[in-house]
């Protein structure tokens, strides 16, 4: 019995694997293969981002589940993380919806829950730093400062301050707000990461911050295109890069399920 149980869960484990593996090459060939009419892979494209961020936002739920949901620290961790993605998942509905209406998304609506959704990310991020009692090293320290510093820097030079150097706008301060939450984040998580260092907790949370890493990545890529006047409503890298940082999100979540599953 104990066996055929073991066997259930690795055979689990091989297609979650799969999946996420399958996804992630499936929205690759989207994006360069080009396979639908222009009309029709706008509105694709919004339902697989919608659909990728409800996705994660059950998997996070499950996971507070596992902890009890919100009468844990971690199971509030997860929970909060959950209510990031719900967020994102309204922002890119929002968004279809300006799509449809033929009205251009950005900025609008959509970006109002786009925004909010950074906050109980920080906020989760925030708790669970303060829920391991693990110290930083000197030398680790000095590493996540050295990260932090050419990380702004980099979001200063190339995404701060060529806009600032406009009129200032409603849509350049939207523009200005997404690196700079991104920045927040991915330092929270960072700070994890390093916390943890090794062993498999350390693992999915290695995940979720790539996963927030190719989120900003996908903000960067916008903001220039869309400065640029250059950025596709289909089959565009920003999306791809969005689609990417969902599906991490999503492999994190169901990984830390899997550490936790006999739990």
């Amino acid at each position: 019995m104990a066996e055929k149980e073991a066997d259930k869960k690795s055979i689990w484990s091989q297609l979650w694997i799969y999946g996420i593996f399958a996804i992630t090459i499936f929205m690759i060939y989207f994006t360069f293969g080009r396979p639908f009419e222009i009309e029709v892979a706008i509105y694709f494209q919004e339902v697989i981002l919608i659909v990728l961020a409800i996705i994660g936002f059950i998997v996070f739920l499950l996971v507070s589940r596992k902890f009890n949901w919100l009468s844990t620290k971690p199971g509030q961790i997860m929970f909060l993380i959950a209510i990031g993605l719900l967020l994102w998942g309204i922002a890119e509905s929002v968004w279809m919806g300006y799509e449809i209406a033929g009205e251009d998304p950005f900025p609008s609506i959509a970006d109002v829950f786009y925004i909010a959704g950074y906050v109980p990310f920080a906020l989760g991020l925030f708790l669970n730093i303060r829920t391991i009692k693990v110290k930083f090293k000197p030398a680790v320290l000095i590493i996540w400062l050295a990260i932090s510093i050419a990380i702004l820097l980099g979001i200063l030079f190339v995404e701060v301050i060529p806009f600032l150097s406009e009129a200032p706008e409603f849509t350049t301060v939207i523009t200005i707000i997404y690196p700079l939450a991104d920045f927040v984040i991915i330092m929270l998580a960072l700070v994890i990461i390093l916390k943890f260092r090794a062993g498999d907790v350390a693992k999915p949370w290695a995940i979720l911050l790539a996963g927030f890493i190719l989120e900003a990545l996908g903000d960067i890529w916008f903001t220039y295109a869309d400065w640029m006047e250059t950025y596709q409503p289909a089959y565009d890298i920003a999306d791809l890069f969005f689609a990417l940082g969902y599906i991490a999100m999503i492999a994190s979540g169901l990984l830390f399920l899997w550490i936790y599953r006999s739990d």
